[in-house]
């Protein structure tokens, strides 16, 4: 293509003229294409890791016990400072190896980002029909671009390579498990500098599934002892 939207074919001497439409038409093509081919990709991970759909082996647990044991037993995790709010009795119906597999990506995320600070606050709390998660960072934060790509495969923000040597497929990965499970994630920030805050609901009956929105969000605690 040209620089004045010319692409070359065989019945219009060397050039065929393109309007927008097509040119967009075009890229819609190449984008559905390569939205096919991630999550192809995602989904062979997924099986592979045996974290799919079908793998799952669902039981009770507390969300709580959950964090503490993932906290204590990962390599990456353990040795930063994590504050823990517990504000809920309630227990989740889920696969406990493939989420604490989720939140080990998302607990991991916070650390690469908040170098040289207090890690991370995670909150657990009752919703309504759902248990809340809160992993909230003081790290370098989002602009409100970066919030809505940051589950897409392999995106990296404009400071990623200062902080974390990763391909930027654990977010992505982790919100695919957390929907196998009826769960929503999403991603909050005031800006870059300010730190960011994940959110993560699962719905307390097993089916049932929880819309989220900031404003019904429930009042966050501002103190977290250090686990």
């Amino acid at each position: 293509m040209d620089r004045y939207f010319g692409q070359r074919g065989p019945n219009s001497g060397g050039k065929k003229n393109l309007s927008f439409r097509d040119i967009a038409n075009q890229q819609a093509a190449q984008s559905s294409g390569c939205e096919a081919f991630f999550n192809r990709y995602i989904k062979k991970v997924l099986e592979d890791g045996a974290l799919s759909a079908h793998f799952q082996q669902r039981q009770k647990i507390s969300p709580v016990q959950m964090i503490k044991e993932l906290i204590s037993t990962d390599p990456i995790i353990k040795g930063n400072c994590i504050g823990i709010i517990n504000l809920a009795d309630d227990n989740i119906y889920v696969d406990s190896k493939q989420v604490k597999f989720a939140f080990q990506k998302v607990i991991e995320n916070a650390i690469h980002y908040s170098v040289g600070k207090t890690v991370a606050t995670i909150q657990i709390e009752k919703a309504e029909n759902a248990v809340l998660f809160t992993v909230k960072d003081q790290g370098i934060g989002l602009c409100s671009e970066e919030k809505d790509k940051v589950f897409q495969p392999f995106f990296r923000g404009s400071d990623s390579s200062k902080f974390s040597k990763g391909i930027g497929l654990g977010l992505t990965i982790s919100k695919e498990i957390f929907k196998h499970h009826n769960a929503e994630i999403y991603a909050e920030s005031a800006g870059k500098g300010l730190g960011a805050a994940f959110y993560i609901s699962f719905p307390i009956e097993a089916k049932k599934t929880l819309k989220m929105t900031v404003a019904g969000r429930p009042h966050e605690h501002r103190q977290a002892l250090a686990y």
